[in-house]
């Protein structure tokens, strides 16, 4: 059955809010409008929320929302920078959604002694994933779960963690150096930071499930940009900038290596 917060939400925070355990607090960092803690409250698949923003307006529509709502009492909406707006380990899970990666590991890093006294990240970063996927897994957080999600023209990251020793890594590489022209997969880490351990193993494992489509259209995103970085490098005069072709023309290589191992299929 259909939990009825998913008609209230975008597909992207469906997603996001399927990965919210029920019966537990939870807060949403960069709440803007509130839409997700209203929904997972309203439905009491969470009994109370935090709803926290940096800005003064996104948190005064956030309020005006919660207040319409009528839930109040039990969404708490706070102005604050990142999670300094929330007490250690007040709430079970916390959820970055919209924001960029790089941006998610500055508020996740600023406190570390906090940020574990969490029991779940779920966050959906708009870009550079492959920034929280090193860190987290440096800060042993295990990754529980990676999901690829369709809305409005965009594919989305939804990555899941808990706190522990994390093999998602080498098994996918194990799993993706059977195939003999993604042995340096073993030795290079790349796409698996790039892209998702799990995210991978699904799309090898299981082809028709839709997560191998969605990838293959974040892979050539990725091999796009680096197309269009090189073109520029090479008109360009100085050394250091010159010095950046060799690895963008590696991890091009290997971009398209697995492309074209995921559009023929595994052995």
């Amino acid at each position: 059955m259909m939990p009825m917060w998913k008609k209230e939400l975008s597909p992207r925070l469906a997603a996001v809010a399927a990965m919210v355990p029920p019966g537990v607090p939870m807060a949403d960092v960069g709440t803007d409008h509130a839409h997700l803690p209203i929904a997972l409250v309203k439905w009491d698949h969470t009994p109370w929320a935090v709803a926290t923003d940096v800005r003064e307006g996104p948190c005064r529509r956030a309020q005006q929302a919660v207040h319409a709502a009528g839930l109040s009492h039990r969404i708490d909406v706070r102005l604050g920078d990142g999670l300094k707006a929330l007490e250690q380990g007040e709430v079970h899970t916390v959820v970055m959604a919209g924001m960029g990666g790089v941006l998610m590991d500055e508020l996740l890093r600023a406190d570390p002694e906090k940020t574990r006294s969490f029991q779940r990240l779920v966050l959906q970063p708009n870009m550079a994933s492959h920034r929280l996927r090193t860190t987290l897994l440096g800060q042993q957080w295990k990754l529980l779960d990676e999901q690829l999600v369709f809305d409005e023209g965009y594919v989305y990251e939804i990555l899941t963690y808990e706190p522990g020793s994390d093999d998602a890594y080498a098994a996918a590489a194990e799993t993706l150096a059977r195939q003999r022209e993604l042995a340096f997969i073993k030795d290079d880490w790349f796409l698996l930071y790039l892209l998702g351990p799990r995210l991978l193993q699904k799309a090898w494992e299981a082809p028709d499930d839709g997560t191998r489509q969605l990838l293959l259209m974040r892979m050539e995103e990725a091999a796009e940009k680096r197309r269009r970085i090189l073109a520029g490098l090479k008109r360009a005069r100085h050394t250091a900038e010159r010095q950046k072709i060799g690895p963008l023309t590696n991890q091009l290589a290997q971009l398209e290596v697995l492309a074209q191992c995921m559009r023929t299929g595994k052995p």
